[in-house]
This record gives structure tokens, C-alpha cells and sequence, in this order.
């Protein structure tokens, strides 16, 4: 196969040396041709310039009385060759339509010379228009000489091309014959460079399996003391299912650079394939194996002390020749392989209790917090992947893998990335979770209502620092604490339209009034006009349901900041930012009453609803239970006005 496809490239390469040779004789035919053209072009245009100093003697001749009928003569003939070609006069015929156009009206307009030269013997040359005629003329026969010019150059211009081309040919003739000479000079050098090659894996730069089989499969008895070892890396697969095939390529090279450094450079050192390695150690003895195997596992500790998020884990399996009856390369291999795979089960064993005790360790650590968790995750930050550690089926997320690929899962479960709690991703990324957590600070908390209704508290703790203080794990749990929040809610709103209760409501003022910037508040105390009429005409169902369209009427009508509390009956209490200007205020407490009776008017126009209104302006230093008196004394002046009305405190009207 190889023998056919080499006879093809040269076939290839003879092929294009002969289109390449048909092309150049091709292009110096075409180039002979052109240069023949242009001779005869260039006896054109000699012979347009005869034709304009003939004329201009003919005319000259026919002014001063003299017959010139010889040059008339001579310039037929001149004109004719010109525009047909000539073999008396050596002529070519111009295929340029633009010069045969303009040969053609020359032509007429000699025919209209001479007849105009017939004209001027009888009637005196004064008498005609020979003379403009015969300007007119000469400007043609210059138009007609620049136009055979400039065909000229054109043809000019295709031979210097033409040229180009015959030179870019001859070069790729002599590339092509160069090029087959380095090819014959080199084929030994790039046969040595490609045996090379077929020996060494191109990632670790070690000698690569062939080359380790070549030297397992001699037959002879090993006749000194022989040593192999066979390494076999433990967590290549994990790296490459959680971090990706390019990490597990990092943790190959960086795996093979140890070995190379603590085993001696006069000792063979091959990648095996894969994720195993074997070193073959001439001349040695079990305590040598012994060192080097010492050396190797020191190299790789000292290497996951600097190199946490990314530990090597490896098994290892060595023998001697002097121990084999037949002490042959591949049963040498074959025992260094078996040795490796039992302490590769011992690995595993210690690894799994190592774990155990993990995981006991982190029960304890989420045993201890004071809210029972639905799911659990341990995450490693340094690696970012995670496992499940506990999930009873209220978040469904892949039980292991890299951490982004969690947040995206969790995020598309709790709402999806196009919904506001996509802003969660910021919250729970790595980036955030090492800003606040430490060994000072060892926990956070994180609420959110996702797209189920479900309320949920994520909490995030630290489980362990690296030796140079950075974050190496934390714990991720997650509780529905919906049922409690229920709770708390229905503890502090009211049932019917959902505002704050009194209790709950007061405890807000109070904190409201902390504020530095209360004394822009006011208290107000809203009362329903007539309710008890109300709910006797239309009996208490529609009272309640003008109580609760008055609330809605409230939360479109204040701001988010402002507090609403129904505070019996058909009072409510609020507390809301009011304009420090007396009129702004008035105008503001106007619209107030109109758009709390015309709301309510809008869902039952039946009911003529009117509010009365107790304001009292909040002041540094006043305590609440005199703000809401202050606020009751106004309500109870406005109702005296006649209702439907509000009142903003006076000192001067207190009763």
C-alpha cells in the first residue's frame, strides 16, 4: 500500500512537470505570435502618421492652386491598408473593434476631404469648407493614431505578462527538479527521523509502548540480575470524567516527569500505555528496587503537598530476575504487573476506610446543625467537582461531577437561566463561597423561593483549608423550610387582605423609627366611612371583600418601603415617606382619598365607599404610642368635618 501511494506522488509530480513544460511552450509560441503582432501594429501606426502629414501637403497644395491628385492617390491606398491590412505596404489588419470604428468614420470623412477638394478647384477653396473640413479631419487621424497606439500598448503590456507567466513556469520547472533533488538527498534523513518517532509517545517524550515491547520481547535469558517495575496511576479516570481529558493529560506528564527525575538517567524509563509506566534497572538487587521506589513515592508526596487540586495517585509493582525459574523480559513483566494489581487492591482498601472515616467526619459536621436537610453535597474547590452526599429527590442533580456542570443542573432545576433566579449562579459559584467563607467565618446562609413555590435555606460550610490557608472543601445542604415560613407568615399577616397584623406591624414601626431618616414619615390611620351601613345592605361577604380591594388599593397606591397594617376591623395603620412641603403633603393626601374610593368603585360601583384619613408627621425623639395618638386625634377631627376627608395633626386642635 505504502509502495502505491509513493508511485502515485511521483506520478502526480511527473504529471504536473509535464503540463507545466506543455504550458511554457504554449506561452513562447504565444509570445512569438504577439511579437510578430506588434511589428506590424507598430508599421500601423508608422503609416496613421503618414496619412495625417499627406494630408495636411494635399490640402496645402489644393489652397495654393495646385493639383494633388497623386497624394489623393497615395492616401487611398494609405487609408484602405490601414483599415484592411496590406501586403504591398506590409500592413496587418487591427482587430480592435474600437480602432476599426474609428477607421471607418476616418474613412467617410476622407471620402467627404475629397469631395470637398473637387468643390473648392471649381469654387475657390474660399468659397468651401475645406479648410475645417480638413481640421476636423486631422483631429480624427490624431484620435485614430492615439487609439492604434494604445492597441499597441495593450499588446505590449500582454507580452510582458506573457513573459511573467514563461518565468513563474521555468521557476516551478526548477523548483519541481530542485525539489526532487532534496527529496532523493533526504529520504535517509527523514527515514532516521521517522524511526525516531515510532519510538517515543509524543506526550510524556518517553519511550512509548513499541519500544517497550521490543525490548520485553527478547527471547534470550537475562543473565544479571534484572529489576522492573510497573506503575499504574489510580486516578486518571476520575480526572478525566470530572475535569476533562486535558487535566488527565496534565496528570500523565506531570506523572512522568517524576518518574524520569527519581529514577537515574542511565535506567529505562517507558510509558506502557495508557496510565502505566514500566523502568527496567540492569545490574541490581532488591535493595536497590527498594530505594527507587522510595525515591519515587517521596517525589510524589512532595509533589501533592504543592499540588492539591490536583494529586497524583498511583500503584506500583517491582521484581527481580534472580526470583523467576525462567528469568525472561515478559514473565519479568508479568510478575512486576501482578504485584502492582495487589498493591493496587491494597490501595483501594485503605482509600475506601480513609473515606469511611471521612464520612463519618462529615456526619458529624452536619449533624451538628440545628436544621434537618433534605440533600447534601461535598464539594471540592480546588478540583471543583462534588458527590452527592444525601438527596432524598427534592433537587434532582447528578450524583458526582464538575462543580459549573452542578450550578447549571441547579439552576435550570430551581427556574432556569431565564428566569430572576439565574442570579442564584453568582451566589453559589466558587468564586463567592471562598469570598465568605474562612476559618474566621466558617458558614453561610442563603434563602430563596424557586420556581415551585418551594422555600428553601442552602447552607454553605467549610470543611478544610489547605497547608497554605486556601479553601479545599466545603459542604453544600439544602432544607425546605416552606411549612416554617408558612408559619411565620401566617403569624404575622393579617388573613383577610394580607397585610402585616398589628403585632407584626408595630414591631416594624418601631424598627422603621430607628432610622436617621424617620422624621420624613408619617403615620397615618385609615378608617372606612359607614362600614357597619355597608355590611347591613350587603351583608358581611361584601364588606370583607371591600376590606380586601381597599388593601390592594393601598399597595398600588404607596411605595414598596411604606408599611401597611390592617389594624382591626376597618382600620389601617401606615407608615409611608411623605413630601416635607405643606402643599406637596395636602396634594398628596387629597389623591389619597380620591384613589382609595375611586379603586374600590372600580371593582363594586355599587358601594359608595369613602375614607377618612389621621395623619401625624413623624418627629426626632417621639415615642410611637404618641405618634399614633396624635395620628387617632386627627382621624377623629376629620371625621367631624363630615368624612371623606383627611386631617394632618395640629396641636392647637387637640380635644
Amino acid at each position: 500500500m505504502f509502495k502505491m501511494i509513493g508511485w502515485n506522488k511521483k506520478s502526480a509530480e511527473r504529471l504536473v512537470q509535464t503540463i507545466i513544460t506543455v504550458i511554457l511552450f504554449a506561452l513562447v509560441f504565444y509570445m512569438m505570435f504577439l511579437v510578430e503582432s506588434i511589428q506590424g501594429t507598430a508599421r500601423v501606426v508608422n503609416y496613421a502618421g503618414l496619412v495625417r502629414g499627406a494630408t495636411q501637403r494635399m490640402v496645402k497644395l489644393e489652397i495654393s492652386g495646385n493639383n494633388a491628385d497623386a497624394i489623393i492617390a497615395t492616401l487611398d491606398g494609405y487609408i484602405d491598408g490601414i483599415k484592411n491590412g496590406s501586403e504591398k505596404l506590409q500592413l496587418v489588419r487591427i482587430e480592435d473593434e474600437d480602432f476599426q470604428d474609428k477607421m471607418m468614420l476616418l474613412s467617410a470623412e476622407w471620402r467627404h476631404l475629397k469631395a470637398e477638394v473637387q468643390y473648392a478647384r471649381v469654387m475657390g477653396y474660399k468659397n468651401t469648407n475645406l479648410v475645417v473640413l480638413s481640421e476636423r479631419y486631422f483631429r480624427m487621424c490624431d484620435d485614430m493614431v492615439g487609439t492604434a497606439e494604445m492597441y499597441t500598448q495593450k499588446r505590449a503590456q500582454t507580452i510582458k505578462m506573457v513573459e511573467v507567466a514563461i518565468n513563474i513556469m521555468i521557476l516551478l520547472l526548477l523548483a519541481i527538479i530542485i525539489r526532487q533533488y532534496i527529496n532523493s538527498a533526504g529520504i535517509m534523513r527523514r527515514n532516521k527521523e521517522l524511526n525516531a518517532q515510532v519510538f517515543v509517545d509524543k506526550h510524556t517524550q518517553l519511550p512509548n509502548k513499541n519500544r517497550c515491547e521490543q525490548l520485553i520481547k527478547d527471547a534470550e535469558f537475562i543473565a544479571k540480575p534484572t529489576g522492573m517495575f510497573m506503575f499504574d496511576l489510580n486516578n486518571l479516570k476520575f480526572i478525566n470524567d470530572s475535569l476533562g481529558h486535558e487535566e488527565g493529560d496534565k496528570l500523565i506528564v506531570n506523572f512522568s516527569k517524576l518518574l524520569r527525575e527519581s529514577i537515574a538517567a542511565q535506567y529505562f524509563v517507558g510509558r506502557y500505555g495508557g496510565d502505566e509506566f514500566i523502568a527496567i534497572i540492569p545490574q541490581t538487587s532488591i535493595d536497590e528496587l527498594t530505594k527507587i521506589a522510595d525515591n519515587v513515592h517521596e517525589a510524589v508526596a512532595k509533589y501533592n503537598d504543592a499540588n492539591a487540586y490536583l494529586p497524583i495517585s498511583y500503584a506500583v509493582g517491582y521484581a527481580l530476575s534472580t526470583e523467576l525459574e525462567q528469568p525472561l523480559m515478559k514473565n519479568l513483566l508479568a510478575e512486576a504487573d501482578k504485584r502492582m494489581y495487589i498493591n493496587k487492591q491494597e490501595t483501594k482498601k485503605l482509600t475506601a476506610a480513609l473515606e469511611e472515616d471521612h464520612s463519618h467526619h462529615l456526619n458529624q459536621m452536619m449533624n451538628a446543625l440545628e436544621h434537618g436537610y433534605s440533600a447534601c453535597y461535598y464539594c471540592d474547590y480546588q478540583n471543583q467537582t462534588y458527590r452527592v452526599m444525601k438527596n432524598d429527590g427534592s433537587l434532582h442533580l447528578p450524583a458526582e461531577g464538575s462543580y459549573n456542570d452542578f450550578l447549571t443542573a441547579f439552576i435550570n432545576h430551581v427556574g432556569g437561566e431565564d428566569s430572576p433566579l439565574a442570579d442564584l449562579r453568582e451566589m453559589f459559584s466558587l468564586e463567592y463561597v471562598n469570598k465568605h467563607i474562612s476559618s474566621e467565618c466558617s458558614s453561610y446562609d442563603i434563602k430563596f423561593l424557586d420556581a415551585a413555590n418551594t422555600y428553601w435555606l442552602a447552607h454553605v460550610m467549610l470543611v478544610d483549608i489547605d497547608r497554605l490557608g486556601r479553601l479545599s472543601h466545603f459542604i453544600l445542604t439544602f432544607t425546605d423550610i416552606t411549612h416554617t415560613r408558612n408559619m411565620e407568615y401566617a403569624a404575622t399577616h393579617d388573613a383577610l387582605t394580607d397585610l402585616l397584623n398589628r403585632y407584626a406591624g408595630f414591631m416594624y414601626i418601631e424598627q422603621a423609627l430607628a432610622q436617621k431618616d424617620a422624621d420624613s414619615y408619617a403615620l397615618m390611620i385609615i378608617d372606612i366611612d359607614n362600614f357597619k351601613a355597608i355590611n347591613d345592605t350587603f351583608g358581611h361577604s361584601m364588606g370583607d371583600a371591600v376590606i380586601k380591594e381597599l388593601a390592594n388599593a393601598m399597595r398600588n397606591f404607596f411605595s414598596r418601603e411604606a408599611i401597611l397594617i390592617r389594624y382591626g376591623g376597618d382600620e389601617f395603620l401606615i407608615l409611608a415617606k411623605v413630601a416635607q412641603d405643606e402643599q406637596a403633603l395636602h396634594s398628596f393626601m387629597q389623591r389619597l382619598v380620591a384613589s382609595m374610593s375611586d379603586d374600590v368603585a372600580k371593582r363594586y360601583p355599587e358601594v359608595l365607599l369613602t375614607i377618612s384619613v389621621g395623619v401625624a408627621l413623624v418627629q426626632h425623639g417621639l415615642a410611637l404610642q404618641t405618634l399614633f395618638n396624635r395620628a387617632d386625634d386627627a382621624l377623629y377631627h376629620a371625621k367631624r368635618k363630615g368624612k371623606n376627608t383627611y386631617n394632618i395633626y395640629q396641636a392647637e386642635e387637640k380635644s
